[in-house]
């Protein structure tokens, strides 16, 4: 019977808020019955009844009274009300930020879990790629360099091409018409009315302007795949070598030429990467 009290005590914005117009529900008829009430007051005074009047003066202050106490009982519930939809408001705002907030933590001991067991995975993979890639280059390069004879190059576009060939300028014509002064010859683009203006057709050359050529660099020469802590061995760095000859087109025989690779070496480093202390990934709370 106590724990069913208490759950019949708890008050909500919800409960009080209906509170509320049930209160004013039942001051309706009240309110209608103290205007007719008042309505009825000056034909007695007319007539001079006097017990009448005492007798409606009577009922017209209890109708008052009542409407007094419930005016007041009223702005109570409107502050019991404002302050538990406050509260309300406040808890479910708090609900909602701890969700987020274990949301983020589980999402940084993730983080934590990519960078200590899928990175260094994913980077000696992609590592390995380049290396690999890198001694194709350099295995073709030397073939083409000692091919036998009648033998052409073997194409280097197994390496996507990352520059751009040179965008020459483009010159076109065009007409437009415009209207000439006969006694000043000056020309006018606005429609002219009048006889001291001719229309005519002229023709104009317009040059769009053009682009340097940006030169090929291999992706083994930009990728940066570095250990997990300060000083750790990289699994990948940049490096020089086989990098393609500035403004080498991409048609033709510019594009195998900018799929060429120079003579430099290139020994990329492949470091395991292994950090010398992981413990900051280690999803502590």
């Amino acid at each position: 019977m106590k724990s069913q009290s208490k759950i019949a005590a708890v008050r909500t914005a919800t409960t009080v808020r209906a509170d509320i117009e049930a209160l004013d529900e039942a001051a309706r008829p009240r309110v209608a019955m103290l205007a007719e009430l008042e309505g009825e007051r000056p034909g007695l005074v007319e007539a001079g009844k006097v017990d009448a009047i005492v007798a409606l003066d009577a009922r017209i202050s209890r109708a008052r009274i009542e409407g007094e106490v419930d005016a007041t009982r009223r702005g109570k519930l409107v502050a019991e009300h404002e302050a538990l939809d406050a509260a309300e408001r406040y808890a479910s705002e708090q609900g909602v930020r701890r969700q987020a907030y274990k949301a983020a933590r589980e999402a940084a001991e993730e983080a934590a879990r990519l960078y200590r067991e899928e990175y260094p995975r994913l980077a000696r993979e992609l590592a390995e790629l380049l290396a690999r890639t890198t001694e194709i280059g350099k295995q073709i390069e030397a073939a083409n360099a000692r091919r036998p004879d009648g033998a052409g190059l073997i194409s280097m576009e197994f390496e996507p091409f990352r520059g751009r060939a040179e965008i020459r300028p483009k010159t076109r014509k065009i007409k437009r018409h415009v209207w000439v002064n006969k006694k000043t010859g000056e020309e006018a683009l606005i429609r002219q009315d009048g006889e001291q203006y001719d229309r005519c057709v002229k023709e104009e050359e317009i040059t769009s302007p053009g682009a340097m050529a940006i030169p090929h660099v291999p992706l083994r020469n930009l990728v940066s795949l570095p250990g997990l802590g300060f000083g750790d061995a990289p699994f990948w760095a940049p490096h020089g070598g086989f990098l393609a000859p500035p403004g080498s087109g991409v048609h033709g025989a510019d594009f195998l030429s900018a799929h060429q690779y120079s003579a430099a070496p290139a020994n990329p480093p492949l470091g395991g990467g292994a950090p010398r202390s992981m413990a900051h990934l280690g999803g502590r709370s």
